[in-house]
């Protein structure tokens, strides 16, 4: 039954849109045929946002209270810390769509500081190599990248590098930083847009405790001027023209603002799969096929946690299976004559 209603609802957003598109091309045809007047004007021809976020977990070489991993935002002991694994989400959107060049790229520098705060050595990482792309009638761009920062690795390298040296006491930063760049032009209006994006993540490396702290600064609204040229004559079919330029308008509003929050759903659905499965490659398997599970006295699981210490008990390990067309993931173990499934629903 949910299935029908979500391809019931698809269909429902479908004739909605279509609908509005026929109304904005109706719109635009009447007012283009009512007008002979020339007018220029300097407004606002594009409207843009930029928008980021970064979100971690601190992963332990030793469970604390039955956990594996910290949440971010909170004090660490470096003695303590195997992994940081982080995610750099970032979107450009616009209000209009044109053609553009895209790139990225994800570096690391560790700068090391002695007693008196003064820079006595660094070292420059590629976390993420230079991703380049090109986009034709595109509204905008989104970056998600996922890695994993091994602390004893910088540890290590802070140390080597200061191995020879004459100090004896000094501290690292190690600051990530995603930079961004879109190059496009806006022909409507012949107008040019370049612009430059980065967050960061700044991670001290030192013994005893640490704070991990974020720069999203870069996140904000823009716009571009311009100017355009307009002609006027039958007012009434411009109103006509215009109500129908205005309904459409908000209906694609509604539909792209709930086709944005699906986007960002999706996002989060796919990010904590694959956080469990790599949390727990050792005992998680994806299967390309569902298994035969019709001859099986079938339990399904209310949680994750529950069915992997069913797994510890029975060690028969978690074969994972992707159903695409309604949005789940079954997590499947199977033994003797039963099986157990937690589905991860969308």
């Amino acid at each position: 039954m949910k299935n029908k209603k979500e391809h019931s609802h698809k269909s429902v957003n479908k004739i909605t849109t279509s609908i509005s598109i026929i109304f904005l091309i109706l719109g635009i045809f009447i007012i283009t045929t009512s007008l002979n007047i020339t007018l220029k004007t300097n407004k606002e021809v594009l409207n843009y946002q930029k928008d980021a976020d970064i979100n971690y977990k601190v992963y332990l070489n030793q469970d604390i209270s039955n956990n594996s991993y910290l949440e971010q935002d909170q004090t660490y002991n470096t003695n303590l810390i195997d992994d940081i694994v982080t995610t750099f989400n970032y979107n450009f959107v616009a209000n209009k769509k044109f053609d553009f060049n895209y790139l990225y790229q994800v570096k690391a520098l560790l700068t090391i500081y002695n007693s008196q705060n003064q820079e006595i050595g660094k070292k420059e990482y590629v976390i993420v190599p230079e991703v380049k792309k090109a986009l034709t009638n595109s509204n905008g761009y989104q970056i998600n990248e996922v890695f994993a920062i091994n602390y004893p690795k910088y540890m290590d390298d802070m140390k080597n590098l200061m191995a020879n040296s004459e100090y004896n006491d000094y501290t690292g930063i190690l600051t990530l930083n995603l930079n961004t760049n879109i190059n496009g032009q806006y022909k409507e209006s012949n107008e040019n847009i370049n612009e430059d994006g980065q967050i960061s993540m700044t991670i001290p490396i030192r013994e005893g405790t640490i704070e991990i702290t974020k720069d999203l600064s870069y996140s904000n609204d823009e716009s571009i001027r311009g100017d355009e040229t307009s002609t006027i004559s039958n007012n009434i079919t411009i109103i006509i023209g215009s109500i129908l330029l205005v309904i459409s308008i908000i209906i694609l509003a509604i539909e792209g603002k709930k086709a944005y929050s699906l986007n960002i759903k999706q996002k989060k659905y796919y990010q904590e799969i694959n956080n469990l499965l790599k949390k727990y490659n050792k005992i998680m398997v994806k299967a390309e096929k569902l298994p035969a599970i019709s001859n099986k006295r079938v339990i399904e699981i209310a949680n994750i946690t529950d069915l992997i210490e069913l797994e510890k008990e029975l060690e028969t390990g978690i074969l994972v299976y992707e159903k695409v067309k309604t949005n789940e993931t079954w997590f499947i173990i199977i033994h003797q004559n039963e099986a157990w499934i937690y589905i991860k629903r969308l």
